[in-house]
């Protein structure tokens, strides 16, 4: 992790493609840049799970915006960015009512169904 000032400030969706059997993942960092504070470098994990099952991806986020495509066997139940809250930033994740429900229900982690609880009451 690149140890500047402040902390990163995600932004973060995806589109999953049939066709290809792929998830693009989309991650921003949005937090201010200037003086100390510039673009992070950080290794984050990614959990994907479908009707199959979940299936774990390790990503370096190191850019202003990057897409990152993950094998995906069908349409995905749940996203995780950042599984079990590793790294200390603020996220915005664009993701569907019926996704944050599923989280909440569903994650193994007590971060990730927090996040959801949160997502849900704004």
């Amino acid at each position: 992790m690149d140890y500047g000032a402040g902390a990163p400030k995600f932004d973060v969706s995806y589109a999953y493609d049939d066709a290809k059997h792929q998830i693009i993942l989309t991650v921003k960092q949005t937090q201010k840049v200037e003086g100390r504070v510039g673009i992070f470098h950080v290794p984050v994990d990614v959990e994907v799970t479908t009707a199959s099952g979940a299936k774990f991806h390790k990503l370096a986020v190191s850019k202003e915006s990057e897409t990152f495509p993950l094998p995906s066997d069908g349409a995905p139940l749940m996203v995780l960015f950042d599984k079990g809250g590793q790294i200390l930033k603020s996220a915005e994740f664009h993701k569907e009512k019926r996704e944050w429900l599923y989280q909440l229900k569903n994650a193994a982690e007590l971060a990730d169904r927090a996040e959801a609880v949160q997502a849900l009451a704004n």
